[in-house]
């Protein structure tokens, strides 16, 4: 009995000592570990696997119909195109015309910004432009904006081909230029809206009265330039002569027929001062569908009541004459008129 009770005295003493080991290394485990790693082996996740947890589908989802909402909100010129009001390509006498497609909430209509050649024309405001002979061999381009109710905007630009003249109006320059001379019915705004005519010769521009037996005015064509008026029908202009300076420095103003024929003064100023421009005018297809009123090709009269002249030598045959003044059309009478040059086909002497 004594033996089992000191048996069992043992075994307890060696469990107790064993616990006590066991502590101390529990211990000294502790103290060793960092605490982050402490915190983790208490369950919770580290710090990496933390920040790499992907947020709640719901909150997702949620985001996601917040920035369809704004795209929704937000203005947009989904679609800007220019086109020709008759089809074709652009040509001096028609009208570009920006058509548009809008989306989303748009506060007021859209604004149109023009420019030619790169040049803003600050004046022309709407969706169309009337092309003139300014507009002829540069493009032509256009810009949309749109606003949203909250102050946001929305843009897009449109640039035309280089825009052209129709066929029949490179022919009669080309004509124009070759015989030398053409006379074009003006009114002279700045001397009390008196009639004149400007007159096209080989050598300089002159402006003449009425009656086109005096000339008020005349300037080598280097010495000319022509600046065209903002007024609604098109019809006004300016030309600035070296021989005016001091006389008019402002230059004298004028008023054509209509704004296709100022275009066409526009245009023979250009091809009777540069002797390439004619080469390099660019035409276009589309102006054969043009209604344009072709009597401004034909030139004035040859004296205020007498016949009008022939179209172009093109159609008559004969040039020079019907846009001869009247102090010359009786010299050329009786006179066969080749280009330049002229030949009589009066009768012989009998001596001859």
């Amino acid at each position: 009995m004594e033996e089992y009770v000191e048996r069992m005295e043992a075994k307890i003493t060696q469990s107790n000592a064993a616990s006590a080991r066991g502590g101390r290394a529990a211990e000294a485990l502790s103290a060793a570990t960092p605490s982050f790693m402490q915190s983790s082996q208490q369950g919770s996740a580290p710090p990496t696997a933390r920040a790499a947890a992907p947020p709640p589908p719901v909150a997702a989802a949620a985001d996601e119909e917040d920035e369809d909402e704004d795209e929704d909100e937000a203005p947009a010129v989904t679609q800007l195109v220019l086109q020709t009001a008759r089809g074709g390509e652009p040509v001096m006498g028609g009208d570009l015309v920006a058509k548009t497609s809008l989306a989303g909430p748009i506060n007021g209509p859209p604004h149109f910004r023009w420019s030619r050649g790169g040049k803003p024309m600050p004046h022309i405001t709407g969706d169309s432009y009337p092309l003139g002979a300014e507009d002829v061999g540069v493009e032509v381009a256009v810009r949309v904006t749109v606003q949203g109710h909250d102050g946001r905007e929305a843009s897009r630009d449109a640039t035309s081909c280089l825009v052209g003249v129709a066929e029949v109006v490179k022919t009669h320059l080309t004509d124009w230029s070759v015989r030398g001379e053409r006379a074009f019915p003006v009114v002279i705004a700045s001397l009390g809206d008196k009639e004149g005519h400007l007159f096209f010769n080989a050598e300089k521009l002159k402006v003449q009265d009425k009656s086109r037996k005096k000339t008020l005015h005349k300037d080598v064509y280097g010495a000319v330039t022509m600046e065209m008026g903002a007024d609604d029908e098109g019809r006004l202009f300016t030309l600035h002569m070296k021989a005016l300076v001091k006389q008019k420095p402002k230059g004298e103003q004028f008023r054509a027929k209509d704004r296709f024929e100022r275009d066409l003064i526009f245009l023979t100023l250009q091809a009777f001062s540069n002797p390439n421009f004619l080469s390099r005018l660019p035409t276009a297809p589309g102006g054969a569908s043009l209604h344009l009123d072709i009597s401004g090709l034909s030139g004035p009269s040859a004296s205020p009541s007498g016949p009008p002249s022939p179209t172009s030598s093109i159609a008559s045959g004969v040039s020079g004459v019907g846009d001869a003044p009247p102090s010359e059309v009786g010299s050329q009478q009786g006179k066969k008129v080749s280009g330049r040059r002229t030949f009589s086909f009066g009768r012989k002497g009998k001596g001859a």
